[in-house]
């Protein structure tokens, strides 16, 4: 049964989730995590430069 379910779990995440090319991944880097990071490093820089 705990196989079962274990192999029924891989399954469902498998179809779920479509899979990630190496495309999908340089856009969501470029367009969405190095702007996010950058802004953190404005945000950080202001807060010590404050206190």
């Amino acid at each position: 049964m705990k196989l079962y379910l274990l192999i029924a779990t891989f399954i469902w995440i498998r179809w779920t989730f479509p899979r990630t090319t190496i495309y999908g991944l340089l856009n969501l880097s470029w367009k969405i995590l190095i702007p996010l990071s950058l802004v953190n490093l404005l945000i950080t820089a202001g807060l010590i430069k404050v206190f």
